[in-house]
């Protein structure tokens, strides 16, 4: 990774996942995929360390959507690992 330009940091967007961010490291090209992993995993750590957990999705399914067996008013709850 070059050390200039210093890389970039910024607030993409704000959804119903979190926060999502664009990190720019910059690098020589011969660099350019051992800088992508090892960033992705630099932060995936830290943020691990810090507390944050990966998103996850949680949806309820209405009782006819359940699967067979379902008992009217039963909801489903999923929760999606990442």
């Amino acid at each position: 990774m070059l050390a200039d330009p210093a890389p970039d940091v910024e607030i993409l967007d704000f959804n119903e996942r979190g926060t999502v961010l664009a990190v720019r490291p910059y690098c020589h090209t011969d660099h350019y995929w051992q800088v992508f992993f090892d960033t992705n995993k630099l932060i995936a750590f830290t943020f691990g360390e810090a507390g944050y957990s990966p998103p996850f999705t949680i949806e309820q399914k209405k009782p006819d959507e359940a699967g067979p067996g379902a008992i009217a008013g039963d909801m489903l709850t999923v929760r999606i690992e990442p």
